[in-house]
């Protein structure tokens, strides 16, 4: 029972007010026999007594107070209650009291108190101040103070600057019509890091090295009173046999031994019940007991990781052609998993054309922005194994089919007026043919190149089998109905690769593993250039004497495609969807339609004539976006195969207007004789990819998809029109496949109806928020880690802000994804998970919350507990709960600490009864 200060008074306790139930107890006895009347009134009498000399404790302290009380003796139960009240207090009607037993207290306040039917109220008023007992002047006197007192200032919050890796590094969470839980991904991308120490941590347990003492005893001599001349030799060697057993002389080292081993005889196991059931290793629940806290670097371990794993740097050099430089060639790289029949990699787009090669196709470009000219890839691989090939695919201008375009360069004459003819000859086709397809690309060769060795090393490591000086030794000619995954896997056959048709060339290129920053224009695969540089950048490895990176030279970062999902949090803006179109498996009816071009744009609404996003990424050696991009063609071929990529930055809002729009047209590669209408382009016709559907962006991670084609041109509203006149009856035709990489929208359609549904108003919605939440709870790690601190807000905003029911359930689903994650982490330190990385520098309070975050989590804890004792939630394991349980009770003391401080409470302060 505390007493409570304001403006530095501290007031005593004032009055007790005693109330007896005689009356009515006598009542109950009339119908009693005459010897329970006698007991009952020898009862009420030892009670009566009890009361009085209660009244006369309290009168006496009453007295000290200086304060006047009466007691009176109303009908009802005995209670006793007690109250405290400031000076200016008159009545007691102002008070609020609470009911607690008496017997958790009644020893300490009320020794002469009977347990039976008393009760206890004191003042449930949370401003009680029980520091204000601590710094009397009674409590100042006490020799042991210093057990009670809690040390002031004990914990400070710190701020770390986030260090962003691009200049764009997200766009503003205040953006009008976010959706809620993208507005979070926002914030969080953009927020600086905080975490929190104790100050008095090193008081928490005593690290005693071995030898080492906590304090140096003074050396005592005692002196042995004993008369030996007058003992019998029988007393003699008893003394000597005492001697020898309990007066040893100290030995340092023996007698810590052998007193240790004493010790451990018979000993009680105290603490044998404390064997966790956690799947972590030996040692990990002492760390976890005593919260040892490894506090790390988050901009360097956090943000920058992907420096941490295998990055190979390619730098371009040339691409040479026995018939020399006739032409403009475009070309690319990517990395391709031949086992797994997978690419593991973004294209990266260079050309090593020379200016009177530009200006051959110069009609079709409106610009060459600087990051479309890069001739360095920086490839990321966090799961190097030999299976990985190096891919160089050749595109050249549209003329004619690829076996009359490549046939010149497969066998050039030998007699040198030969080849000058026939290079003038090609030469001059091109000029003629580029002013007017010079827009359309067909594919002209291929080549690739194991980047591993074939063994790996005795570690497991993947050995890299290139380096500086390196080049495709070997090109071949590009076929039309050619898949590039099933010629790499032929490549990989001697027998079948003797097959192929080799172009007479090569191309050079130095390759180098990269073990320090390189100081140059470096573009991220969102084309946003970086400012990062780290403090420590490394030392120049041999091998980089050989390559000459210039400081001026652009590097492009390409995006890995993993082959197996990358266990960590999305810590930056990416939002990029890939289309691979791949073949039209049935022929139009147009007799025309051999020439087959397919463009791709990007459109927000149903209306041709509103233009199209500017969301696709370009190639080389043109503008870094534009509205649309244009498919390679295979002239001459009615069913072609496509197989280029397709590039496209989403835009940060999406609806269920959003969705390419595939255009088929047949391209007219050579002018019309007879001075008939020029017309390059023939329509053939659309195909649709809606891109938004209950809040799941458009996406077969990796699988093909089939669209069904339509002849007639697109009208306004053409999305709700069902006056499509479809090619064989509606059958879908059109083959592709799709690839997204963002961290704003994820794939899993339970995460994503609980983005959907969980910012409806209270009560709206309940049942269906509840159906989500329940089918949360079985969401995989692999899909949770990524956008685990965006799901985790969106659980404590439901707990902090519903009513119980689907809170109960948003802390159940956080219990049971706690458990997957920690099972699938399986670290040995608890301190050094994701887990702990989220609590201790992640973590931020959900503003405008009705219940904060550590009072709803307290009280789902104790509610999911007393259901579980009902045989509730039987899916959840005592063991389970419990092992994750410190992350729960870490969770609330986060809450808490950022909650004084966003309060402006966490002061050096002695009273700390205005904190909870």
């Amino acid at each position: 029972v505390s007493t409570q200060s304001t403006g530095g008074l501290t007031l005593p306790l004032r009055f007790f007010e005693i109330m007896s139930d005689s009356e009515d107890r006598a009542s109950d006895e009339e119908s009693d026999n005459d010897s329970s009347q006698e007991s009952d009134k020898s009862s009420e009498s030892q009670s009566s007594n009890g009361d009085e000399e209660v009244k006369e404790e309290v009168k006496e302290e009453i007295k000290e107070t200086k304060e006047v009380v009466s007691f009176r003796e109303p009908r009802g139960p005995k209670v006793i209650k007690i109250a405290t009240s400031l000076a200016s207090t008159t009545s007691s009607d102002e008070f609020r009291t609470t009911d607690i037993p008496l017997q958790t207290t009644r020893t300490r306040f009320f020794p002469h108190a009977k347990e039976e039917g008393v009760t206890l109220k004191v003042d449930d008023n949370p401003n009680l101040a029980y520091e204000s007992r601590l710094t009397s002047e009674e409590a100042l006197m006490e020799p042991l103070k210093d057990l009670v007192f809690y040390p002031e200032k004990d914990v400070t919050v710190h701020a770390i600057k986030k260090t962003h890796r691009t200049q764009r590094s997200s766009p503003s969470p205040n953006q009008e019509g976010l959706p809620e839980h993208i507005a979070t991904s926002f914030e969080f991308f953009a927020t600086d890091w905080t975490y929190w120490t104790k100050n008095h941590s090193k008081y928490e347990q005593v690290v005693i090295k071995k030898g080492e003492r906590l304090w140096d005893y003074p050396k005592n001599t005692f002196e042995l009173q004993y008369n030996f001349e007058k003992q019998s030799e029988a007393d003699q060697s008893t003394r000597e046999e005492i001697y020898l057993e309990y007066l040893q002389p100290y030995v340092k080292g023996k007698t810590e031994q052998e007193n240790f081993e004493e010790r451990r005889k018979d000993r009680i196991r105290i603490f044998w019940l404390y064997e966790p059931d956690y799947s972590w290793k030996p040692g990990s629940e002492i760390s976890l007991g005593n919260r040892v806290i490894q506090y790390l670097d988050p901009n360097k371990d956090f943000l920058h990781k992907q420096e941490s794993y295998l990055q190979i740097l390619v730098k371009m050099k040339n691409i040479i052609f026995q018939l020399g430089e006739l032409e403009p060639f475009w070309c690319s790289l990517s990395l391709y998993d031949v086992d797994k029949r997978k690419k593991v990699s973004e294209e990266f787009f260079f050309d090593r054309n020379s200016e009177p090669m530009r200006r051959i196709v110069e009609n079709h470009t409106k610009r060459i922005d600087e990051e479309t000219e890069g001739q360095c890839a920086l490839f990321t691989i966090s799961q190097p194994n030999p299976a990985i090939y190096l891919v160089l695919r050749v595109r050249k201008v549209l003329q004619a089919e690829i076996e009359t375009a490549i046939d010149p360069y497969l066998k050039p004459p030998i007699k040198d007026k030969d080849l000058l003819k026939l290079k003038t000859k090609m030469s001059a086709e091109v000029k003629q043919i580029g002013p007017r397809t010079g827009a359309y690309r067909q594919f002209f060769a291929w080549s690739a190149i194991p980047l591993f060795h074939p063994n790996v090393s005795a570690s497991g490591e993947a050995k890299i089998a290139l380096g500086p000086k390196s080049k495709f030794s070997t090109i071949y000619a590009a076929h039309p109905k050619d898949n590039i995954l099933d010629l790499l896997t032929d490549l990989k056959d001697p027998k079948r690769a003797k097959k192929f048709s080799q172009i007479p060339g090569y191309s050079e290129f130095d390759l180098l593993r990269v073990t320090r920053w390189f100081p140059n224009r470096r573009f991220d695969p969102s084309l946003d250039p970086l400012i990062w540089e780290p403090e420590e950048k490394g030392e120049k490895s041999p091998e980089e004497e050989d390559v000459n990176i210039r400081p001026s030279e652009i590097i492009r970062e390409i995006q890995e495609f993993p082959q197996v999902p990358i266990l960590e949090h999305n810590w930056a803006y990416v939002n990029n969807l890939y289309i691979y179109p791949e073949a039209l498996l049935i022929a139009f009816k147009d007799k025309k339609a051999k020439n087959i071009a397919l463009k791709l744009e990007l459109r927000a609404d149903d209306n041709p004539d509103t233009p199209a996003l500017q969301t696709v990424y370009g190639t080389s050696s043109c503008e870094k976006i534009s509205n649309l991009g244009w498919s390679p063609v295979t002239a001459n071929n009615k069913t072609p195969f496509f197989q280029e990529e397709f590039k496209f930055r989403l835009p940060e809002i999406l609806t269920e207007k959003h969705h390419i729009l595939f255009s088929f047209y047949h391209v007219s590669i050579k002018p019309p004789k007879n001075n008939k209408e020029d017309k390059l382009l023939y329509f053939l016709g659309h195909a649709l990819l809606p891109l938004w559907s209950k809040g799941i962006v458009t996406n077969n991670q990796g699988t093909h998809s089939m669209l069904g084609v339509f002849t007639n041109p697109v009208e306004k509203g053409y999305l709700t029109t069902k006056n499509f006149q479809f090619v064989e009856n509606g059958q879908a035709v059109f083959r592709l496949r799709s690839e997204l990489v963002s961290t704003l929208h994820s794939q899993h359609p339970d995460l994503a109806a609980l983005s959907q549904i969980y910012t409806v108003k209270e009560g709206e919605n309940d049942a269906e928020l509840t159906k989500v939440l329940t089918a949360l709870m079985n969401l995989p790690p692999e899909h949770a880690i990524p956008f685990m601190p965006v799901t985790f807000q969106q659980l404590l905003r439901v707990m902090g802000s519903r009513s119980n029911q689907p809170g109960l359930f948003a802390f159940k689903a956080l219990v049971l994804i706690l458990i997957r994650l920690q099972g699938k982490l399986e670290t040995n330190r608890p301190t050094e998970s994701k887990l702990f990385v989220y609590l201790q520098y992640i973590y931020r309070n959900p503003p405008n919350l009705d219940s904060p975050v550590y009072k709803s989590m307290t009280t789902y804890f104790l509610m999911f507990m007393m259901e579980k004792k009902m045989n509730h939630h039987q899916e959840v394991s005592y063991e389970d709960f419990f092992s994750v349980s410190w992350f729960l009770f870490e969770l609330i003391i986060r809450s808490m600490v950022l909650s004084l401080q966003e309060s402006g409470k966490l002061v050096n302060s002695k009273n700390y009864g205005n904190r909870f």
